[in-house]
């Protein structure tokens, strides 16, 4: 076992103890719609799917499988406590409940290690950036440990993602295989949460496109050209079902009829609205809104986390110049698996967004925090890149400054080797301090975070005073 995959597994364990401390010591129903989850549960074992109730009554049983067994192993069918709607105590089945949303997660952390390693196998550290990126952020930590479909939808959709990656990276003699493995795992992320959509869509646009080189034989062949005609009738009769739905009975339904303003409203509305920051403020720090945090404090943390967000995304846009590849451990991002699927989901959110705007419906940053995890593994590769491409730059902007003068009249100076075009390795020392740095601060705003909500919930861990 290599150096590379062992410091891989300590990421992923770390975020699985991480988990279980949120999983035993997060107070009972304060997790992201948790309550309706455990609803979920209860009404599930005692009348089965049809007779499912509450606000996630419309949530498909796939992302609830492995769930619901640890939920009835564990007793939750027959405990009386396990019933109550709005549980003071955190009982057996519940916890059972929370540690299968934990090993979700420790699925996605792996795949998102994975996916790192097949579009950039010989950048470990930057694989391991990611990683950290997108497992070990507060509040997603604080819904993985929770009662929920989000960690199975999450990680279902990584791998999606990663067979796509695959598939595109596959020689052609084994593509078609790699193509069927992502059809299946398409299909399972599909039906696991409907939210899973546009990035799955999307993941088969960037295979479309990685083909694009083989489209006018493809489109000549019968068979395709059935396909296509098949695929947008299907789309047409789909459009016409839920135009005619009632615009109240679903998102779906009132997209079909606003989304165009929906766009419009959504982009304008996501900033205006503060719908943005409450968005970072919950994703990063603030996911539990029982803590007053002191208004200062919210400000420089939000602030200085949205300044690292900003340089993550500008340096992910400077990979895809070809200018930035003269920058040595400067890292290429062009990759559709990427960048297909941030952008479709992205869009997803602001759409969803400007909906409920339209509709006056409350949609707070928990609800918008979560819409972006079915895309947290590309999103997070691309922050890494898009860090450690600022920093390559910045490092060598500086190394460049401080060169001596020209020392004949070719212009160049001595050193100027430092500046050699990248060959597609890392520089070890400057991507280990990146990811060092990031490791410190989102393992300081957890830690704080955590302690904040637990002193602010410690009651219910005291018995008798819940």
């Amino acid at each position: 076992m290599t150096g590379a995959r062992r410091l891989a597994i300590l990421v992923v364990t770390l975020a699985l103890v991480r988990g279980t401390l949120g999983a035993v010591l997060n107070a009972p129903g304060i997790g992201p719609d948790e309550r309706g989850h455990l609803q979920y549960l209860q009404t599930f074992t005692a009348n089965g799917w049809s007779g499912v109730q509450g606000v996630e009554a419309r949530q498909p049983p796939t992302g609830y499988l492995l769930t619901l067994g640890a939920w009835w192993l564990a007793g939750g069918a027959t405990d009386p406590q396990s019933q109550v709607f709005a549980p003071v105590v955190l009982t057996g089945p519940a916890l059972a409940a929370r540690l299968v949303s934990v090993a979700w997660s420790g699925v996605t952390a792996w795949a998102t290690w994975h996916l790192a390693r097949t579009i950039w196998p010989t950048r470990p550290w930057t694989a391991h950036l990611a990683m950290i990126l997108a497992a070990m952020a507060p509040g997603y930590l604080h819904v993985m440990a929770s009662v929920t479909n989000e960690p199975a939808a999450t990680a279902l959709a990584t791998v999606a993602i990663l067979t796509a990656a695959r598939t595109i990276e596959a020689p052609l003699e084994v593509r078609r295989v790699r193509l069927v493995t992502w059809a299946v795992a398409a299909a399972i992320a599909l039906t696991t949460k409907a939210t899973n959509a546009p990035v799955v869509l999307a993941t088969g646009v960037a295979i479309g496109w990685s083909l694009r080189a083989g489209w006018r034989a493809w489109l000549g062949s019968r068979p395709v050209q059935l396909a296509i005609c098949g695929a947008i009738a299907v789309a047409i009769l789909s459009y016409g079902a839920l135009l005619s739905r009632h615009p109240s009975s679903s998102y779906a339904a009132t997209a079909a009829r606003i989304w165009p303003e929906a766009v419009v409203a959504g982009s304008i509305a996501f900033v205006r609205d503060g719908a943005s920051t409450e968005t970072l403020r919950t994703f990063w720090h603030a996911w539990d809104y029982d803590v007053a945090w002191p208004r200062d404090l919210d400000a420089a943390i939000t602030v200085s986390l949205a300044i690292g967000v900003s340089l993550a995304a500008f340096g992910a846009i400077l990979g895809v110049l070809p200018a930035t590849a003269t920058t040595a451990s400067a890292i290429r991002t062009r990759h559709t698996a990427l960048w297909f699927p941030v952008v479709a989901q992205v869009t997803f959110a602001i759409v969803r967004y400007g909906i409920g705007s339209i509709a006056g419906a409350a949609m707070g940053g928990a609800a918008q925090a979560k819409t972006f995890f079915p895309a947290i593994a590309p999103a997070s590769l691309l922050g890494a890149a898009g860090l450690i491409t600022v920093a390559a730059v910045a490092w060598h902007t500086v190394a460049r400054s401080e060169l001596p003068p020209a020392s004949d009249a070719t212009g160049e100076a001595d050193g100027a080797s430092t500046l050699s075009p990248s060959t597609g390795h890392e520089d070890p020392s400057l991507v280990r301090l990146v990811t060092l740095g990031a490791a410190a601060c989102l393992v300081t705003t957890d830690v704080v975070g955590l302690a904040a909500s637990v002193w602010r919930h410690a009651r219910w861990l005291v018995p008798g005073t819940a």
